[in-house]
């Protein structure tokens, strides 16, 4: 079963405001809040204290002379002074988990992508995390409405982690052959995404490799709408990985540089992944 969604009390989703304290709970009206607060309180008030933690922190990293929001991005971890702005920034993450909702995952996620543009050596770990907050289910389709800044490396890592995931369960098929299974399972390490009891307890494996196979298409013509560049540089990175990118339009080589920096090494750890990305450029992702 996938996270519930909207108001905390019946589900509604149409109409709903967020909770004033935590902002990721939803209610469809005061009754329903009032009704649910002696359940919601503990994690409404850690949540808040965590938040207002982090915005005290940042609020002194921005007083900084150095302007570290605008010099800073992309090694902040080596910045001494960036520190405690990071740990609170993981600490608030860490407390959102206490609201198990759909808008608490989002919530979590967007501060850890946001976390690996801020400090690209992941001194925090971010990339171990994400994998599991897009895959409360593993095996729904992905949601491709996506636009700003921050998509394109949402995007491809999304694309990523269904392909873990046609990974795991080729495998536990015990590799029918084909290409795409040969690749995908040579040189197969253990992954979280195979513990995932959804994953586990599949009931037609079969199945599911195909919507997965058409869902990663989808996903790999999305990235490639977005920006053209990007698949092909995956393949193929060259000087690519050297840039540091910090200004870029929707599209550019400079965006497409920002997400492979981010990207890239998970893509290696992923036996068969590129190979995948190179069938698909072929136009044989079948």
């Amino acid at each position: 079963m996938s996270p519930p969604s909207g108001c905390g009390v019946c589900g509604k989703k149409d109409e709903v405001l967020r909770c004033s304290g935590c902002k990721v709970m939803m209610y469809c009206g005061a009754e329903y809040q009032t009704a649910h607060r002696q359940d919601h309180k503990s994690a409404c008030s850690a949540i808040r204290r965590c938040c207002i933690a982090m915005e005290k922190e940042e609020q002194a990293l921005r007083a900084h002379p150095d302007d570290i929001f605008t010099h800073g991005v992309g090694r902040f971890w080596g910045i001494f002074d960036t520190r405690h702005y990071m740990r609170a920034r993981a600490a608030f993450s860490n407390t959102l988990s206490l609201v198990g909702h759909i808008e608490s995952l989002q919530a979590q996620l967007d501060i850890l992508i946001e976390d690996l543009r801020l400090c690209r050596s992941d001194n925090m770990d971010s990339r171990d995390v994400i994998p599991g907050l897009m895959n409360a289910n593993p095996l729904e389709p992905a949601n491709m409405s996506y636009d700003g800044m921050i998509d394109l490396p949402h995007m491809v890592s999304v694309t990523l982690v269904k392909i873990k995931v046609l990974q795991v369960l080729f495998m536990n098929m015990g590799s029918p052959g084909g290409i795409t299974a040969d690749m995908l399972v040579f040189g197969l390490k253990s992954s979280t995404i195979a513990k995932n009891p959804i994953i586990a307890n599949c009931d037609d494996e079969w199945l599911e490799i195909v919507k997965l196979k058409a869902q990663i298409r989808a996903l790999y013509e999305a990235v490639h709408k977005l920006n053209p560049h990007f698949w092909p540089a995956l393949v193929n990175p060259g000087e690519h990985l050297e840039a540091k990118a910090m200004i870029f339009s929707i599209g550019s080589v400079e965006q497409m540089q920002m997400a492979l920096d981010l990207t890239y090494e998970a893509w290696c750890e992923t036996p068969g992944a590129i190979t995948v990305i190179e069938v698909a450029i072929e136009g044989n992702l079948r």
